[in-house]
C-alpha cells in the first residue's frame, strides 16, 4: 500500500503527531480508505518545525488532533468517522 505523498499534490492531509494514539488510528483508517477509492493522501507532523504550518494554524491543529482535511476543507478530529471521509471523497474535487 503507498505510502503519503506531498501535501501540495494530496487531496486528503491528515495532521497528526508522534506519540498520538488517536493518530495512529486515523493513519491506517486514511491510509486504507485512499488505498481503496485512490485518492492521494498527505501527513503533516504539527510538532515537525519544518511542516509547511503558520504558528496559529500549528496551534489549532495540534489542540486538535488528528485532524483530516479533504480538499482543503476539515472533514474530522480527534476520532475519524470513516463514512464522512468517504462521503467526502466521493464528492468531486474542489478546484482552486
Amino acid at each position: 500500500m503507498p505510502g503519503p505523498a506531498p501535501v501540495a499534490s494530496s487531496r486528503v492531509v491528515l495532521f497528526r503527531r508522534a506519540g498520538c494514539h488517536l493518530c495512529d488510528d486515523a493513519r491506517a483508517l486514511v491510509q486504507r480508505v485512499c488505498g481503496e477509492t485512490g485518492d492521494v493522501w498527505a501527513e503533516v507532523d504539527v510538532d515537525d518545525p519544518a511542516a509547511p504550518l503558520t504558528p496559529s494554524r500549528r496551534e489549532d491543529l495540534g489542540e486538535l488532533v488528528p485532524v483530516v482535511e479533504v480538499d482543503g476543507v476539515m472533514r474530522g478530529y480527534f476520532r475519524i468517522d470513516e463514512n464522512r471521509l468517504r462521503r467526502a471523497l466521493a464528492a468531486a474535487p474542489r478546484t482552486p
